[in-house]
């Protein structure tokens, strides 16, 4: 049978009690905003860009601000949509969008986050130590690793020279190295096989220079000899950090 609705005419209510039922249907207003990168390496000046708007459904919009958490002005008297952009950031930085309606009253958005990533490192060096090593130095020995993960995983590697398989790193004559921005990881064989980290690798406290100069701490995991995997088949061994 085919659905079907019949009309409310004033034969079932009065002009009134007809007003009355539509004004009981009201669209609430919604409130939104989001940012154009959801994280960014840490020391390297960039432009955020949060993008903010409302839906005011059936209500009247009269006023928006930005903040930087719930009571924390940013940018007061802001339309119904527009931009807000942070310029030279360094460091994480977080916005949400509140507007205030006639009828609703305040709606505030999601409190977004663009997150700032600490550099780690992974590769193979004949340099003994990173430790003070200027941003220009660590980058041209090692691949740099931006993830926002606690530790340096196989499945995020960078290229083959993380991996929990054959594939692993290239050494000849060089150390195996982790810079992480986590201390008391482990480093594993490709068999998941835990390193001994007293007399295969070693953990040091290190100090790093950042893209702008700034001093960042890390933690450096080092093979205790140097390797060389050239007679090894493929000339590549698999190794991972991770905690224990």
């Amino acid at each position: 049978m085919t659905d079907w609705k019949r009309i409310i005419t004033t034969s079932d209510f009065s002009e009134d009690q007809i007003g009355d039922l539509q004004a009981l249907v009201f669209t609430d207003p919604t409130v939104s905003i989001s940012r154009s990168h959801t994280s960014f390496e840490k020391g390297v000046p960039t432009q955020i860009t949060f993008t903010y708007s409302a839906n005011v459904g059936d209500d009247t919009f009269i006023s928006g601000q930005i903040l930087n958490n719930t009571t924390t002005v940013e940018e007061d008297n802001v339309g119904i949509s527009g931009v807000h952009i942070t310029t030279g950031i360094l460091s994480s930085v977080r916005r949400k969008y509140k507007a205030i309606f006639t009828e609703q009253g305040t709606k505030t958005s999601t409190l977004l986050t663009s997150t700032a990533t600490t550099p780690q490192y992974v590769g193979v060096s004949e340099d003994e130590t990173f430790d003070n090593s200027t941003y220009v130095n660590i980058n041209s020995e090692l691949d740099k690793f931006l993830s926002t993960s606690n530790f340096i995983q196989s499945n995020n590697a960078p290229g083959n020279n993380l991996a929990n398989s054959t594939i692993g790193f290239p050494a000849v004559n060089q150390y195996i190295y982790f810079i992480s921005k986590n201390d008391n990881l482990v480093v594993y064989d490709q068999t998941n096989l835990p390193m001994n980290m007293t007399t295969e690798f070693a953990q040091t406290t290190i100090s790093v220079k950042l893209a702008n100069g700034t001093d960042q701490t890390m933690y450096q995991y080092r093979s205790v000899k140097t390797k060389d995997f050239s007679t090894e088949t493929g000339g590549e061994i698999g190794y991972k950090l991770a905690s224990a």
